[in-house]
Order: structure tokens, then C-alpha cells, then sequence
């Protein structure tokens, strides 16, 4: 059994300023509301997945990360802190 989802939207990045650019786009799009927990709570879904393609002399590597938002998620700024560090730390490899 395959999953579909209507209009994704596969973009290509060459550095880790497209990387943020999408992901600023990505929270253009969010929908929040405030809970009692929350001020910006995440009322929809979001996926962003991101694949590298990389040939070197001896091999060719295929590597995929997700992120997952998930509406309701009282979370999400730990979840945006985290993220932010792992771009941080990994800028010179994407």
C-alpha cells in the first residue's frame, strides 16, 4: 500500500541558504492558533524532506532526512531549535 499526498512540491537547493529560504516558506504557510498551553500553536501538518545525492569517485550515496510537524504538537519551538542546530552543525555538508 502506497501513501499519496496532493501538491508536493520537490524544489532544489544548492546551499544552506535555499535550505533556509524553504523552510521559511514552510512556516509562511503554517496555520497556528493560540491553545491554553501554546500562544502559536501548529493547527496543520508538515512534512519537509530533504534528499542529497552525492557521486564521489568510488561510490554514489542517496540520503534522505524528514521533518515532521505535526499539527497539535505543544512542542514545536524545542522541535524549530533542534532543527535550526542540526543546519548549524551540518552547513557544510548539505
Amino acid at each position: 500500500m502506497q501513501t499519496y499526498v496532493e501538491n508536493i512540491t520537490l524544489l532544489p537547493v544548492k546551499n544552506i541558504e535555499d535550505v533556509k529560504n524553504i523552510i521559511n516558506l514552510c512556516f509562511k504557510y503554517r496555520k497556528t492558533y493560540a491553545t491554553k498551553k501554546n500562544l502559536v500553536s501548529s493547527r496543520s501538518h508538515c512534512l519537509l524532506t530533504v534528499y542529497q545525492h552525492k557521486i564521489s569517485k568510488e561510490r554514489e550515496f542517496f540520503s534522505q532526512i524528514n521533518f515532521i510537524d505535526l499539527a497539535g504538537s505543544e512542542k514545536f519551538n524545542d522541535i524549530k531549535l533542534a532543527f535550526e542546530n542540526i543546519i548549524l552543525n551540518n552547513r557544510n555538508q548539505i
